[in-house]
């Protein structure tokens, strides 16, 4: 990224954040990653009872009680 920022003539800063979003239920989870959008518009061609399905077993594999979200981040702040 500061390779890029430079190559622009960009100044600032670059940062690696950790992020946890913990308290989301099952259902939060998938909505937000079925719901992305490299997922979304393939979940969408499904005949309805595959999409249920493969809403069911992901719902089934992520369990009751799925541990926190943990994402890595790189945020750049800057100007130009």
């Amino acid at each position: 990224m500061r390779a890029a920022a430079d190559r622009a003539g960009v100044e600032g800063r670059a940062r690696h954040l950790a992020v946890v979003l913990d308290g989301l239920g099952p259902d939060d989870l998938l909505a937000w990653r079925l719901g992305m959008a490299q997922v979304a518009p393939f979940l969408g061609t499904l005949a309805p009872a595959a999409r249920r399905a493969t809403v069911d077993r992901a719902r089934a594999l992520l369990g009751p009680t799925p541990p926190p979200l943990r994402r890595a981040l790189v945020v750049f702040a800057g100007r130009a």
